[in-house]
């Protein structure tokens, strides 16, 4: 891998099956230098630089955004068509079987492990995994990070949380977009109607909203736009000139600029692609693209 340079890398016409693209594949992680690692941390005014340092920091965060649900105030739901699941175990056979399913001639992941060492260490490693996963999974509260079902759960609790919303909502993910036309003051008091719904649905299911994160933008070319207060679980929000929203900048006149100037950091790794895989197979270059380049241009509609 050391070695490895446009020369050596020899992809062309006579070697685009698999070997070549994993010849350009380990290229292309070549030409990004990315920090290896977690870097220094800051907890209770406190710089934490070793590892075991920066494990107890990130536990004491994790540890601080878990809650403790009255289960006793649950909202009464009707009786379930379906069976009861059982409890989820991770036992350690479960586990050693799918280390030994890892390919030992894949790439190594963020941590560094060579695939072969977590293949050939399967039996010893699994005892500890299992009970890692089986403590993560008995958890108070939270969901681990990374895992599959985590995401598809998440949108399920949240389902309900535009009952009874007259404005438009867009939920992705734990992102969420309420808007709403304004002509008129009745559209200005139905906004904040609308707003006091999430703040009921917070207290009704015990998720906390963060507020902190929440912003108002105004998108208007009015030199003189209407003006009104908006709140969200009883805090103030403010106010934004711009945002970004699943990677589109959004400004308060609609201006693009800020887009445009995101566009330049994806036309300069463009440029690195072309400069390097002009022989390569068209496969190739598909894939780096999609993978490497982030879209400069994103059209965009509040009816999708």
């Amino acid at each position: 891998m050391g070695g490895l340079t446009p020369e050596s890398l020899e992809i062309g016409p006579k070697n685009v099956g698999s070997s070549g693209i994993k010849r350009a594949w380990s290229y292309l992680k070549l030409l990004h230098t990315e920090s290896q690692g977690i870097p220094a941390l800051v907890s209770n005014n406190h710089v934490c630089s070793s590892d075991s340092a920066k494990a107890e920091a990130l536990r004491e965060q994790y540890d601080s955004v878990f809650v403790e649900e009255d289960l006793r105030n649950l909202p009464k739901m009707p009786p379930s068509p379906y069976e009861c699941m059982p409890d989820i175990t991770f036992s350690t056979e479960g586990v050693k079987n799918h280390f030994l399913k890892i390919k030992i001639d894949k790439a190594c992941g963020p941590d560094l492990i060579p695939a072969r060492i977590l293949c050939d260490a399967a039996s010893e490693l699994a005892v500890v995994f299992s009970s890692l996963f089986q403590q993560s999974y008995d958890a108070v509260s939270g969901v681990p990070h990374g895992n599959v079902l985590g995401p598809i759960l998440f949108l399920m609790f949240i389902n309900g949380l535009s009952k009874n919303i007259t404005s438009g909502m867009k939920l992705f993910a734990d992102d969420c977009v309420l808007y709403r036309l304004i002509n008129s003051v009745t559209d200005h008091s139905a906004l904040p109607r609308d707003l006091s719904q999430p703040g009921k649905w917070s207290s009704t299911w015990q998720m906390k909203f963060a507020p902190s994160k929440c912003f108002v933008i105004s998108v208007t070319l009015k030199k003189s736009p209407s003006q009104f207060s908006y709140s969200l679980c009883k805090a103030q929000l403010g106010g934004a000139s711009h945002q970004k929203y699943l990677g589109v900048y959004i400004t308060c006149t609609l201006c693009w600029q800020l887009q445009c100037d995101e566009a330049k950091k994806s036309m300069r790794v463009l440029g690195i692609l072309q400069r390097n895989l002009s022989l390569c197979d068209r496969s190739i270059k598909e894939r780096s693209y999609l993978s490497l380049v982030e879209y400069a241009t994103v059209a965009c509609s509040l009816r999708t």
